[in-house]
């Protein structure tokens, strides 16, 4: 097939434009380059197969070197939509910089049609490529990274080097551009999302998978609480009542922090559930600690709630002084002040009413243990109380069916605006694979293709009995 080759001379200055005045690309200031050994009068090109190639972004993030995303396209030929595929970021999950998968093709990106965007926050490394900058666990220069990237994919800004994603995929389609936040990811993507910097870029649509939305479930302070009743949190907190009789600390213990970079972080005394109350830590009690800040010295922080009740329990828990590592008070609530989402989902909704919003649960979380899933729950509730127009939990069962191959009148599936009551509503949650059950693998891509879908066809009905494309 002939394909024309344009060479853009003037790109749209309008960027992330309507989806009416999205439907192709301006050309009316470009020329078109002409072989003319070709009697068509137009030179031949390859079509662009699937794959991905990596891009760095400007970023006051990033320093020098940029924001590195890595960027996985399909093939021309197996677009989502007749000249065009949506666009999807997804906000890495975990306290650490983030990874990317694997150069080449994406099989999910690939077979469904859809950009998939991944990237590395401030001094992120993976194998051969870097983002500049300086981790800051996910504080602000990670929300900045996150911002710049959106408005990079949304066709305001370019990359280092000079170009824009529609100069690597002209059928990349700024209009129809979705954030995925991967667990704790949800809570950095909602610090961009309410961000209130010019310019705002269009995002279409949101969705989160499994986020801790709230700093008792990003700590995990909760997942062995021995007194943890089901139903009893609310949207912003989870009551303590009645936990100091199962707090033990035990001065002359350690720890080791592994999960917040290469470098393990020693902690001298040991805060941790009693739950025989035999007053000694057992090998199998948990031990409670929270989320350190980026550098030394190291200064742990639990949740704003945990670090009031230790203070207001020392004398019990403690007999004698804290633990150094204890953050304060004072630096306890500005550090989650930067990093817990649920602050933020008011605001976020105020800049983007008309933004699509899913939140994604299985009924097994991939880190919470309450079956009540309090940190969903939180999520959603959040969205309603700010009167948010569309919120959904969990893709619709065409979607699900069409990604996993399963017949659609064996998933369940909850209407747009249900939220996640316990425990009427927590039943028909997407098992976690098994025997006619979609796999826990395809949920997120089953959210991107209805999220994208419903922009492109403009429908935004309850329940739909099939995929719109």
């Amino acid at each position: 097939m002939k394909m024309i080759r344009y060479i853009g001379l003037s790109l749209m200055t309008i960027a992330c434009q309507d989806k009416e005045s999205d439907s192709g690309q301006d050309t009316s200031d470009q020329e078109v380059e002409v072989d003319s050994g070709d009697d068509t009068g137009v030179e031949e090109t390859t079509p662009i197969e699937a794959g991905s190639f990596d891009v760095h972004i400007p970023s006051n993030a990033g320093g020098e070197t940029g924001i590195a995303l890595r960027i996985f396209h399909p093939g021309e030929s197996s677009l989502r939509y007749a000249d065009r595929s949506p666009i999807v970021l997804a906000v890495p999950g975990g306290w650490k910089t983030g990874t990317f998968n694997q150069a080449g093709v994406d099989q999910d990106a690939a077979r469904h049609g859809y950009i998939y965007v991944q990237m590395l926050l401030p001094g992120g490394q993976a194998v051969g490529i870097e983002s500049g900058g300086e981790a800051d666990r996910r504080g602000a220069m990670s929300q900045l990274a996150v911002i710049d990237a959106m408005r990079f994919l949304c066709g305001q800004t370019t990359a280092v080097d000079g170009k824009k994603l529609k100069d690597h995929l002209p059928w990349a389609d700024d209009g129809n551009l979705g954030v995925v936040g991967l667990s704790n990811g949800g809570n950095l993507a909602l610090f961009a999302l309410a961000s209130t910097q010019a310019p705002q870029p269009k995002i279409s649509w949101f969705a989160t998978w499994e986020s801790p939305i709230g700093d008792q479930y990003q700590t995990v302070e909760l997942n062995d609480d021995p007194r943890y009743r089901l139903g009893e949190c609310g949207p912003l907190s989870c009551p303590l009542t009645g936990l100091s009789d199962y707090l033990g600390y035990d001065a002359t213990q350690s720890a080791q922090l592994t999960s917040f970079g290469n470098t393990p972080i020693d902690l001298q005394g040991v805060l941790y559930y009693d739950t025989n109350q035999n007053g000694i830590k057992d090998s199998d009690e948990s031990i409670i600690s929270g989320t350190p800040n980026a550098a030394p010295p190291w200064q742990i922080h639990p949740s704003t709630e945990m670090r009031r009740y230790l203070q207001d329990h020392s004398v019990d828990i403690f007999q004698g002084p804290m633990p150094t590592w204890l953050a304060s008070i004072s630096d306890t609530d500005a550090f989650w002040a930067n990093r817990d989402g649920s602050s933020q989902i008011a605001q976020a909704s105020a800049n983007r009413p008309d933004m699509l919003v899913m939140a994604l649960q299985t009924q097994t979380d991939h880190v919470q243990t309450q079956m009540d899933y309090p940190h969903t729950r939180a999520n959603l509730d959040l969205w309603d109380q700010a009167g948010h127009g569309f919120i959904r939990l969990n893709p619709d069962a065409s979607y699900l069916a069409y990604a996993s191959q399963l017949p659609e009148d064996t998933i369940l599936e909850y209407q747009v605006g249900t939220l996640l009551n316990y425990p009427a509503n927590t039943q028909g949650l997407v098992p976690n694979g098994g025997p006619g059950n979609p796999p826990s693998s395809t949920i997120v891509p089953a959210a991107i293709m209805e999220l994208a879908d419903r922009i492109e066809a403009q429908d935004f009905s309850a329940d739909l009995h099939q995929t719109l494309y």
